[in-house]
C-alpha cells in the first residue's frame, strides 16, 4: 500500500474521530483476524509444505450520525495481504462515505463491487479461502475506487442497486447493476457488469435454508463461459459441516469438505479438506476466526 493510501486513510480516521467529538457520532471499531495452518501436496510432489496464513483479516472503523430521518455514515477498512509469508502487508479495503433517507442509499469512494456485496458475501463458502473458494470472484475484486452506488429498497425484501466507476472519459463509463430478494427461507441474486470493450458479465446466487440445512449455488458467465459452486452445510447442533463442489472454465474441478465450531460468539474454529483436479491436488487447513 502506497504512502499516500495511508496518509488518507488516517486523514479518514481523524476525520470522523473529531465529527464524534463535535456531534453525536457513534463511532464503532471493527477488526476480523484469521490465523490458519495449512499443509499443501501438490501433485508432482511426494512431500507436502507446511505454511501459516492470515487469509481473510482485515479491521478498520465505521462512523454513523442520525438526523431527523437522515442517516450519515462513513467507512474505513485495511486488509492483510493474505499472501504475505515473511511480513504482514496492509492494503486499503474499503473508503467511502454514504448516506441513507428511508428506501434510498447512496454511496461513493472505494466501496464494495456489487458482486461482492450481492453474490460472495452471501454465500458461505470456504473459510481457508480469502475468495471463499468462489470461482467468480476471480473476476472481480472486493472494492472499486472513485465509485458511486445507488441502492434502494422496493418493500421488506426486494432490494436493487447499479453502480457506476467514474473516469476520465466521462462518455463511457463502466456501470454494474444488481437485484436481490431476501425472504426467510433464502435469497436469490443476480448482477450485472458492462466494462468498456468487454463482454457483459452475469453473476447469479441462490440460496435456500431450513432450520438446520442450507443449500447455496453460486455461478457466473461471460461470453459463453460458465463458472459455477454448489455449498451444502448442514448444522444439526453446535458443529457445522459444510460440503462443497465447483467448475471452473477450464473443466477443473474442485471438492471440498470444512467443519466449524463456534467456541464463542465471536471465536470459531475450523478445519478444511480441499481437492482441485489439477496440479494443486490437496490443501488441508486448520485455523481459528476472530471477529469483534
Amino acid at each position: 500500500m502506497t504512502n499516500l493510501a495511508i496518509r488518507r486513510g488516517f486523514a479518514l480516521i481523524g476525520a470522523i474521530s473529531l465529527s464524534a467529538m463535535s456531534v453525536a457520532v457513534e463511532v464503532q471499531p471493527n477488526a476480523q483476524l484469521q490465523v490458519q495452518a495449512e499443509y499443501h501436496r501438490p501433485s508432482s510432489s511426494d512431500s507436502g509444505d507446511w505454511s501459516i496464513q492470515m487469509p481473510s483479516s482485515h479491521f478498520g472503523i465505521s462512523a454513523v450520525e442520525t438526523l431527523a430521518s437522515s442517516r450519515f455514515y462513513g467507512v474505513l477498512s485495511f486488509a492483510v495481504a493474505p499472501d504475505a509469508s515473511s511480513s504482514v502487508e496492509l492494503g486499503q479495503r474499503f473508503a467511502y462515505l454514504g448516506w441513507q433517507q428511508g428506501f434510498l442509499n447512496i454511496q461513493a469512494g472505494q466501496i464494495p463491487t456489487l458482486e461482492y456485496s450481492y453474490l460472495e458475501s452471501a454465500v458461505r463458502g470456504l473459510m481457508s479461502l480469502p475468495t471463499r473458494g468462489i470461482g467468480l470472484s476471480q473476476n472481480f475484486t472486493d472494492s472499486e475506487q472513485q465509485a458511486v452506488r445507488l441502492e434502494a429498497r422496493s418493500g421488506e425484501y426486494l432490494r436493487i442497486a447499479t453502480q457506476w466507476v467514474l473516469t476520465e472519459d466521462q462518455s463511457d463509463l463502466p456501470w454494474h447493476a444488481a437485484a436481490k430478494l431476501e425472504t426467510p427461507e433464502g435469497h436469490v441474486a443476480v448482477t450485472y457488469r458492462k466494462r468498456p470493450d468487454e463482454p457483459a458479465f452475469w453473476g447469479n446466487e441462490i440460496t435456500w435454508n431450513s432450520e438446520n440445512t442450507e443449500i447455496s449455488a453460486i455461478w457466473g458467465a461471460q461470453d459463453g463461459t460458465l463458472e459455477w459452486d454448489l455449498f451444502l452445510t448442514l448444522s444439526p447442533d453446535a458443529l457445522e459441516t459444510t460440503f462443497g463442489y465447483g467448475q471452473r472454465p477450464d473443466d477443473v474441478t474442485r471438492w471440498s469438505v470444512g467443519l466449524y465450531q463456534p467456541l464463542s460468539p465471536a471465536l470459531t474454529s475450523y478445519s478444511e479438506l480441499i481437492h482441485w483436479s489439477d496440479e494443486r491436488n490437496w490443501r488441508w487447513t486448520s485455523g481459528f476466526q476472530l471477529t469483534f
